[in-house]
């Protein structure tokens, strides 16, 4: 793989094409008098990872098929004479989890076989939302959440974790705050929950995988992500144009600040640097992209720059990523490894050293 660097402030960025696909390095060169490290991007083809889902409702089977469009497996499922709104399908190489009926949800192994059923409702007698599942990439952790229940004159919100031998454990409940997003790390050790209410400021509350609640952080701009460190110290919070980071153990915020122009799609935070960075794109429609594989939507986003976030020098910089328009193929997923970043998500993987 060819690597070009430019060293600039602005740094010129140069494409080069590859037996992987094309890669893009960019060398951010901070001021000597910064005593900071050199920030390096690498962009490389990323073969897609999303699985696909056929409803065979003539044989009452719904195929999973693999990213290359290979049958996996066939789930047995007996499908209702109407149409289900609700019915929606998360698949991965672990297995297969569906969701029916509102608020009921159906676990699958890999060979298509089933492993456990539960429901999700809250029971409420003013009614609620649609259930939702999360997980990290490799479903180490399951979360299911109500995002509104109606209470008498409010509306509040649940959440619950189910681990792997299928026991339930109670996440959240809140009669007065709705639960607008749930962002579970790449590695399923920690959970965050984005909680919301009118007039207020965003709560985002940090949970490990046993349920056990870390931290709470304020954030006074709507929250689109959370993004953690490899230890989970660090908790990255990012809204459409405002970035911050927060340490945990000593329940302080070490910086934040604001992006103009486009929206952030992906940010986090380098210890190793004292930078933040973020990722900035254009997008024509809503950045969310359903982790369901019946409704997902391809997004075309262009425009993509990087921001980085000295905190130490307070230095902002930022790099146009000049590479041909990509397309978003699922959730968004930084995966920290000691001093690099990795973006997942994309039809390309983007690395952050």
């Amino acid at each position: 793989m060819k690597i070009f660097t430019v060293p600039a402030i602005f740094s010129e960025i140069k494409i080069t094409n590859s037996s992987a696909g094309f890669c893009l390095v960019i060398l951010l060169m901070l001021s000597a008098s910064l005593m900071a490290q050199d920030l390096q991007v690498e962009i490389e083809h990323e073969p897609t990872r999303t699985f696909g889902a056929i409803l065979d409702r003539a044989s009452n089977q719904i195929r999973i098929q693999d990213p290359q469009g290979h049958e996996q497996t066939a789930v047995s499922y007996s499908f209702i004479d109407e149409e289900d709104p609700s019915l929606q399908v998360y698949a991965n190489a672990f297995g297969s989890v569906i969701r029916e009926n509102i608020s009921n949800f159906l676990w699958y192994d890999a060979q298509g076989s089933l492993q456990h059923s539960a429901s999700n409702s809250s029971q409420a007698q003013g009614g609620e939302s649609m259930s939702e599942w999360v997980s990290d990439p490799n479903q180490r952790t399951h979360v299911l959440f109500v995002p509104k229940i109606n209470f008498d004159g409010s509306i509040g919100s649940s959440a619950q974790i189910m681990s792997k031998s299928f026991q339930s454990i109670s996440l959240y409940f809140s009669t007065n705050r709705m639960i607008r997003d749930v962002k579970v790390s790449s590695d399923g050790a920690f959970i965050g929950l984005i909680t919301s209410r009118e007039s207020t400021d965003d709560e985002v509350l940090i949970f490990d995988r046993y349920g056990n609640q870390l931290s709470s952080w304020v954030f006074n701009q709507a929250v689109e992500g959370i993004q953690f460190s490899d230890n989970g110290r660090y908790h990255t919070l990012y809204s459409g144009g405002r970035v911050a980071v927060f340490d945990m153990l000593t329940g302080e915020r070490l910086g934040s600040s604001s992006i103009r122009g486009n929206a952030i799609i992906a940010a986090n935070y380098l210890p190793s640097q004292s930078s933040i960075v973020a990722i900035t794109a254009n997008a024509a429609t809503n950045l969310q992209v359903n982790q369901g594989l019946l409704d997902a939507k391809k997004l075309s986003l262009s425009d993509l720059e990087l921001h980085t976030i000295n905190i130490e020098a307070r230095k902002v910089s930022r790099s146009p990523i000049a590479v041909p328009q990509v397309t978003q193929l699922a959730p968004l997923y930084l995966v920290q490894s000691s001093s690099k970043i990795t973006l997942h998500g994309l039809d390309v993987a983007i690395t952050i050293r």
